[in-house]
């Protein structure tokens, strides 16, 4: 027993000393106007922020990842003027990577003595440098397309010059290839000329890679690739198994190819039923159905929510309560500074309006009711004053922004899911004065 215990204790500390992880430590050189107010690091899922000491001096510890790559950007401050810097960072595991940045009159360069990194700060340098003069002086999409094409030669010189190995250049290429792609679609927008288009690279090939997320816009350029190909969230789902081989670019599109189609759609059983295939085989089937469901609420026609609220007093009510009247509801909170400026006119228009048929109803979305109380008194508000019981109502209305107003029928039917402000005057009264 004692054998086998001193056994598991060595085989422990073998693992412990073979545990990988990335060192990243720098020093910042400033000059006396310049601060730098913020320092992180990007994974390929996760956000690390970095202390700087006194001296300009970080050092951070990275866990282990199969993505040896992140992205280390900061905000310095030069006066009253604010700018971002960004640079990628090629991580060895047990070793520590070591960086030099000078910031002086908005600009940043970057040193670094390890090969992998003294390439990456040197195409960086370059990019920047051609970029600055393209953006200065637009050229014509014929002459774009052949200084697009000195980006893969340039990572071709810098790689044959630090000797790099597969890793690292194949990092370089798909910058230089997003690169490419946010200059013509920066400068052309959704004009791009046929003769341009041809010359760029193919986004199922160029963006099909495991450090994908630390891209700018490469799930952007993945999204409208698949759109342009297969007009059909299912075509576009088996277009994306088919062309691209990394996983987590299969699993964050098809969220997202399902996610544009329950904005898109408005909610009805047929729908309901082409969203439960596209989910079939998904973990979180239950969640984005429920999510669609919700949306049954926020279409025309749609019957009243089956919630509870309650007044200050604590008493429970429902919107039912309500039937054969007409309703028109103010979602508000009150940290919400629009919400609060609405409130006289809504109190102008409850005073004006010569019509009991219709009942007016503030329903708060704060989470804390000392708050919604506060504010209800300093307003001097009245009437229908109801606080929600479940954050989930938000959801269920598919709220994306307050304030926001709706408006029921007598028989309790979803009328108009964004009706007019009480401030837009005559406008809203009209509709309201006008039902019949």
């Amino acid at each position: 027993m004692k054998k086998t215990f001193i056994y598991l204790f060595i085989l422990l500390c073998f693992a412990c000393r073979n545990k990988q992880e990335y060192t990243l430590c720098g020093t910042l050189y400033m000059d006396s106007n310049t601060v730098v107010d913020m320092l992180g690091i990007q994974m390929e899922d996760t956000l690390l922020y970095v202390k700087v000491d006194s001296a300009g001096y970080f050092s951070t510890t990275i866990p282990f990842r199969e993505v040896v790559f992140c992205n280390l950007f900061g905000v310095a401050v030069t006066g009253e003027e604010r700018w971002q810097f960004v640079t990628p960072v090629a991580l060895q595991a047990n070793a520590s990577v070591d960086l030099d940045f000078h910031l002086t009159g908005g600009q940043t360069s970057i040193g670094a003595t390890d090969p992998d990194n003294r390439a990456l700060q040197a195409f960086r340098e370059w990019s920047l440098n051609q970029s600055r003069t393209l953006w200065s002086n637009p050229p014509a999409g014929t002459e774009l397309a052949s200084r697009l094409a000195r980006f893969p030669c340039e990572v071709q010189r810098i790689t044959e010059r630090e000797r790099l190995d597969s890793t690292t250049a194949g990092y370089l290429s798909a910058w230089a290839n997003i690169e490419c792609l946010n200059l013509a679609h920066g400068l052309f927008r959704d004009s791009i000329p046929a003769a341009l288009a041809s010359a760029l690279p193919v986004i199922s090939q160029a963006l099909d890679v495991p450090y994908w997320k630390l891209l700018y816009g490469s799930d952007l350029y993945i999204s409208e690739y698949l759109q342009q190909n297969a007009p059909e969230p299912e075509d576009q789902i088996r277009l994306l198994q088919e062309r691209f081989r990394i996983s987590s670019i299969r699993e964050n599109i098809t969220r997202r190819i399902i996610e544009d189609y329950i904005r898109r759609h408005p909610y009805s059983g047929e729908h309901l039923a082409r969203l439960d295939k596209l989910c079939s085989d998904r973990p979180d089937k239950e969640q984005l159905i429920r999510k669609f469901r919700d949306k049954r609420y926020a279409s025309p026609g749609a019957p009243l929510p089956d919630a509870v609220f309650e007044d200050k007093n604590g008493q429970e009510h429902r919107l039912t309560e309500f039937a054969g009247k007409y309703i028109y509801i103010d979602l508000w909170a009150s940290w919400c500074a629009p919400c609060v400026a609405e409130v006289p006119h809504l109190q102008k228009l409850e005073k004006d309006l010569n019509r009991r048929d219709i009942v007016f109803v503030s329903i708060s979305l704060d989470t804390k009711r000392e708050n919604w109380e506060k504010q209800m008194e300093q307003l001097h508000m009245h009437g229908n004053q109801w606080l929600v019981r479940d954050e989930a109502f938000a959801d269920m209305m598919n709220v994306k922004g307050i304030p926001h107003f709706l408006l029921y029928g007598k028989d309790g039917t979803l009328l108009d899911y964004k009706t007019a402000r009480p401030s837009s005057g005559d406008l809203l009264k009209s509709r309201l004065e006008h039902l019949p």
